[in-house]
């Protein structure tokens, strides 16, 4: 009886459905005897509108009943209207043909570029090829037409650091289509760059070294091919490296990229591997890759930026990991990551750097370096963020368009480090940027990793930073910093710097370390309207200040270092990234000394959630 029933209303259901299919097929509208209409009919639309029905088809009439049931049960967001007599859904507008404009660095019709030396550099350089652009956009011809993704293929042009400007600017032509200009005008990437510190202080017991200085010669954009090629060498605390690198963000023509790195130094060597899919935009939806690091160099522990013990360290990491992202590209989105690795590290004892048997009166005990470890480790991680972006001038650059990354995120990470030294791994970090009014923005971000071993908290650290900029009006932009860094139970070599090249201007480099930093900054900035030839020029004031201290001595206002002064602002805006080089001479406010320091980059630059979101903490 149970067939009987369901056999039945099989053969019913089958008749139904198949006399709409056809009376769909036939005309997508019935029209009544007295020529009025109905509402057309599609498959998987809802009724519009009934004006009558005819009793003279009845089974027509008991399909599109059933038919009116099921629609209501599993109601669709979508109609579909067979019909010429009928207006239906417009197409989609799609992009159509896609044209590159591609510029070369200098350009002739500028007043002043037109001349030696211009001419022969334009000549020297290879533009960026073709293929190299259209890779990086998030469009092609055919696809829907989205405005968003024009925008967002802009964002991540304007990252590659051979490309000064970009531009995608969408045409109606007469098919209806979209047709899409985008313009680019290549950078300079050929880099010669020169950092020099002075480590010596007034103190003669102090030894050091009085100048170190590091020369970096790069070429980011190979051939014209993305491709990037790096030497640097460095000299600091009679030590001297030399590092090699290799990176390819294109690998071939994909998303891909592959780096790899060398360094050779008089305490020892290192070398990197990395294959990786990124989360290049908002709508990626994987990420995954693998990386290997080897370390073998002497470690050194510092106090109050001086040597203080030697140890040395040997390290292999090797990683895979995978990442997954949910969510619509403007809205809130969920990220989450798992990776594996295997650890194999070893350490010698703590040693006096002049090779004396017994340790540093400093270094108590309970901070001996443990016998190394050996083992695998799992790891997951999981975010929670949103993203807006905004386009901004003069904050950290002059010229540059500079991409402000509204919203944030907060997220966790819990892993097993299962070596010989086994223990538990667990983190949180937050990020957020926003604004309070036209050309104002602040920005936080927040970040503690623990370790648990054997019922105890070990190797704990703490990162935080509230950044603010606001346009005070034509040329001043007022930027500033705090930032707290704290350790509990750290490792030897983890300490944390003050001085010149870390935060504090007026103090010699590596002035002081300790496992706990307050940071503060203040610069007014000056990006003034003067160019010469490619080199914007402005200034700066400024105020810093900052302390170190060891744990359970506690700080107070009197602990603070501080350091003012001015400085010399250029901003290279023909050079790759268009670098901002700082020229500051600082007065010592703690002995009235003065110091005189050039380095390439702001103190501190425009913190960016989004890129933060998507990084791996071992990418930090």
């Amino acid at each position: 009886m149970l067939k009987l029933i369901g056999g039945k209303l099989v053969d019913f259901w089958t008749r139904a459905t198949h006399e709409v299919r056809s009376t769909s097929r036939k005309r997508a509208r019935m029209i009544m005897s007295g020529g009025e209409e109905m509402a057309a009919w599609g498959t998987g639309c809802r009724a519009r509108r009934l004006r009558g029905i005819e009793s003279g088809r009845p089974a027509g009439s008991g399909a599109l009943l059933l038919l009116l049931l099921f629609i209501a049960i599993f109601p669709r967001s979508t109609c579909a209207v067979e019909s010429d007599s009928l207006t239906s859904n417009p197409s989609p507008v799609r992009f159509g043909e896609i044209l590159i404009l591609r510029k070369d660095v200098f350009n002739p019709s500028v007043p002043g570029l037109d001349r030696f030396p211009f001419r022969i550099l334009n000549k020297l350089h290879v533009v960026t090829k073709d293929n190299v652009i259209r890779e990086q956009l998030l469009i092609r011809d055919g696809d829907i037409f989205d405005q968003s993704l024009l925008d967002e293929s802009e964002r991540v042009l304007r990252r590659l650091s051979f490309i000064g400007a970009a531009s995608a600017v969408a045409l109606d032509e007469k098919d209806g289509s979209r047709r899409v200009v985008v313009e680019t005008q290549d950078q300079w990437s050929t880099n010669l760059e020169l950092e020099i510190d002075r480590f010596k202080d007034s103190d003669e017991g102090d030894t050091r070294d009085e100048n170190g200085f590091e020369v970096t010669l790069s070429e980011d954009n190979f051939l014209g091919w993305g491709k990037k090629i790096r030497f640097r060498a460095r000299h600091e605390f009679s030590e001297t490296q030399l590092g090699y690198l290799y990176e390819d963000p294109n690998l071939l023509d994909t998303r891909w990229i592959m780096k790899g790195a060398f360094q050779d130094r008089s305490r020892g060597k290192e070398w990197e591997g990395l294959i990786l899919r990124p989360f290049y935009s908002l709508g990626t939806r994987w990420s995954l890759g693998w990386q290997s690091v080897f370390e073998a160099e002497e470690n050194l522990v510092f106090r109050d930026g001086i040597e203080e013990a030697v140890f040395f360290q040997e390290i292999r990491n090797d990683e895979i990991f995978v990442g997954r992202m949910f969510g619509p590209r403007y809205r809130r989105k969920v990220l989450l990551r798992v990776s594996a690795a295997h650890r194999d590290q070893s350490f010698s004892d703590l040693a006096s750097p002049d090779g004396q048997a017994e340790m540093p009166d400093f270094i108590p005990p309970a901070s001996l370096l443990p016998e190394g470890e050996r083992g695998p480790s799992l790891m997951s991680s999981l975010r929670f963020g949103s993203f807006r972006f905004k386009e901004e001038r003069r904050l950290d650059n002059f010229i540059r368009v500079e991409d402000v990354e509204l919203g944030g995120f907060i997220g966790v990470e819990a892993g097993r480090i299962a070596t010989n030294r086994s223990r538990w791994r667990l983190g949180a970090q937050a990020a957020w940027g926003g604004s309070w009014g036209t050309g104002r923005y602040y920005s936080l971000f927040g970040q503690l990793i623990s370790h648990r071993r054997r019922d105890r908290w070990i190797e704990t650290e703490l990162s935080s930073a509230l950044q603010a900029y606001a346009h005070l009006g034509g040329w001043n932009t007022l930027a500033g910093r705090i930032a707290l860094d704290r350790g509990w139970k750290m490792l030897p070599g983890d300490e944390f710097f003050l001085g010149e090249n870390n935060g504090l201007r007026g103090f010699p480099a590596r002035s002081s370390a300790g496992p706990n930093r307050l940071l503060l900054n203040v610069e007014d900035r000056l990006f003034s309207d003067l160019v010469l030839y490619t080199v914007a020029i402005g200034g700066a004031l400024f105020v810093d200040g900052g302390a170190v201290w060891e744990d359970g001595t506690g700080i107070s206002w009197n602990d603070l270092d501080a350091g003012a002064g001015f400085g010399l602002r250029f901003g290279l805006t023909k050079s790759r990234s268009s670098p901002v080089i700082r020229i500051d001479l600082a007065r010592n406010l703690t002995n009235g000394s003065y110091r005189f320091s050039v380095i390439s980059g702001h103190i501190f630059a425009l913190l960016r959630p989004f890129r933060e979101f998507t990084l791996r903490q071992e990418d930090r």
